[in-house]
């Protein structure tokens, strides 16, 4: 889901085609250490962490939330 790179060969080594998402909002991010940590660096780590890390904190969320919500087990006492 970058805006760069060579795609994903999903179905290698039988049919060396590579795909991408039609929705790419991840920027791709820059080869250097310099340009890494520059203002596009810094665009770039905003994006993944617009498009990866909040959903990611999302899913954790709703996580904890599912495990609050099972009843707890019975012992025998």
């Amino acid at each position: 889901m970058t805006t760069g790179g060579l795609g994903v060969a999903f179905f290698s080594p039988w049919d060396l085609k590579r795909y991408f998402f039609s929705l790419r909002p991840i920027k791709v991010s820059p080869i250097s250490i310099r340009a890494f940590f520059s203002g596009r660096g810094l665009r770039v780590l905003a994006s993944e962490g617009l498009w990866v890390g909040l959903p990611c904190l999302l899913a954790l969320w709703l996580q904890a939330l599912v495990q609050r919500m099972e009843p707890k087990p019975q012992w025998p006492a």
